[in-house]
């Protein structure tokens, strides 16, 4: 490629993503228009295309909002976050961080934690194979070693705390129901899980003690202390038992990749 056909590739990006108009220079007026209106659709058709991966990416949040409000969400973003990915998959990344912090998005924080479900459920779809264990997996491990098992999850795991309904309102969206009211989330934070299955990513809420044995479990806890933790919120006699069936369900479900004693 010469040197003088990439400055103009180089211009002509510029032009379409940092809004420079150098490649004006190089552009020929037609006998109809000019060169600012045509290079004005290449950028109208640039931008566009970035909106509507958005609404892709975001499905229930563009419902929520509506395609004027969302498309209104999507040009804003694209201003403060031109696309610097060679794949158009990326782009919408930093849309849940977006509304969390700018005007008038981050009034509404339901809004934040719609986008961050449908970014963890991508994330999760788009995250490595792992190969999940079995439940008959804890047969072959020695009694005597349970208290030091310690388990590794999926690499599509992600661990998501709400502080509105905004599950629920995902769900309805889901369901074509009509959404209900922004509000709250009841009694505290709602702590969801969300992993693949196979070629399904998956979103479920999670008890309070299972996301504390989750949430250290992933940072390598082994089991005993895990009992000994869940035994501070609840009768220390049933501790063991309920962690048991927690990590009965996570091996179920195929979260475990791997199990190890410490």
């Amino acid at each position: 490629m010469s040197s003088a056909l990439s400055a103009l590739q180089a211009r002509f990006q510029d032009g379409l993503v940092a809004g420079r108009d150098d490649v004006l220079a190089d552009i020929v007026d037609s006998p109809r228009e000019g060169r600012e209106t045509l290079f004005g659709v290449y950028r109208h058709a640039y931008a566009a295309r970035l909106v509507e991966s958005l609404s892709h990416d975001y499905e229930r949040l563009g419902a929520y909002l509506g395609g004027e409000r969302f498309e209104k969400l999507g040009h804003a973003y694209l201003a403060e976050h031109p696309s610097v990915f060679r794949s158009i998959r990326w782009f919408g990344d930093e849309l849940p961080a977006f509304l969390q912090s700018h005007a008038p998005w981050s009034a509404s924080p339901e809004l934040f934690e719609l986008a961050a479900i449908e970014r963890a459920l991508n994330d999760a779809f788009d995250a490595p194979d792992g190969s999940p264990l079995g439940l008959a997996t804890l047969s072959e491990v020695d009694p005597a070693d349970f208290s030091r098992l310690t388990f590794t999850f999926d690499p599509s795991a992600r661990r998501l705390d709400l502080m509105t309904n905004a599950r629920l309102v995902w769900l309805a969206i889901g369901e074509d129901r009509e959404p209900p009211e922004a509000a709250a989330a009841e009694d505290g934070p709602e702590r969801l899980l969300v992993w693949r299955a196979g070629y399904t990513s998956k979103l479920r809420a999670m008890p309070a003690d299972e996301a504390m044995l989750y949430d250290e479990a992933a940072n390598g806890l082994a089991f005993g202390p895990l009992c000994e933790m869940l035994a501070t919120v609840m009768e220390p006699e049933a501790a063991p038992g309920r962690a048991a069936t927690i990590v009965a369900g996570w091996l179920e479900a195929g979260l475990v990749v791997a199990i190890d004693v410490v």
